[in-house]
């Protein structure tokens, strides 16, 4: 095991996976009519037809996961941005 580089050796996709849907479900979940979608529309003083879509924004947040797992398999572990760790 390397400390300081990322590596996806160790990680356990499934569990990123589920882990992001449960996410997912449970602010879909809150932001329902079940729980809170009222009195959160009254705190942002929004009416339910100035709301839109909630599923533009989950479908957003699936995409950006998946290019984010896919970026960290194209990007190499020793790429930078020009800040070196090691001192001089």
């Amino acid at each position: 095991m390397t400390y300081g580089r990322r590596s996806l050796e160790n990680v356990n996709l499934l569990g990123a996976v589920v882990g992001a849907a449960a996410a997912m479900a449970t602010a879909a979940l809150w932001y329902s009519p079940v729980l809170f979608e009222n009195r959160w529309q009254a705190l942002i003083d929004k009416r339910p037809e100035e709301m839109g879509s909630p599923v533009v924004s989950m479908v957003v947040a699936t995409i950006m996961f998946l290019v984010r797992i896919g970026l960290s398999w194209i990007v190499p572990d020793d790429a930078s941005i020009g800040v070196s760790a090691s001192s001089a």
